[in-house]
């Protein structure tokens, strides 16, 4: 009985730890990106061409502006690649 017990508890702290480890591993994913798309603009301008990882640009951007006010590198990088703010926004 104390056995079983005993074995419960190492899985429990097992799956804990793989928990742990992944979510360590999302946040390092995390940055990455965020660091890549704060440090090149070939990248932004990479995942506004693909669809699927607009979202993530799109979050970016979202945060950028909350944090400065103002939606400068969005409007740079639009004024960058060729594209007008007012109608992309539509």
């Amino acid at each position: 009985m104390k056995k079983k017990a005993f074995k419960e508890g190492l899985t429990i702290k097992k799956n804990i730890k793989y928990y742990v480890y992944f979510e360590i591993g999302l946040v390092a994913v995390s940055y990455i990106v965020w660091k890549s798309l704060n440090s090149y603009q070939a990248n932004r301008k990479y995942f506004h061409r693909t669809w699927f990882l607009r979202p993530i640009l799109e979050g970016y951007y979202w945060i950028g502006e909350k944090v400065s006010g103002t939606d400068d590198i969005r409007a740079y990088d639009y004024k960058c690649w060729g594209i007008d703010i007012n109608q992309a926004k539509k």
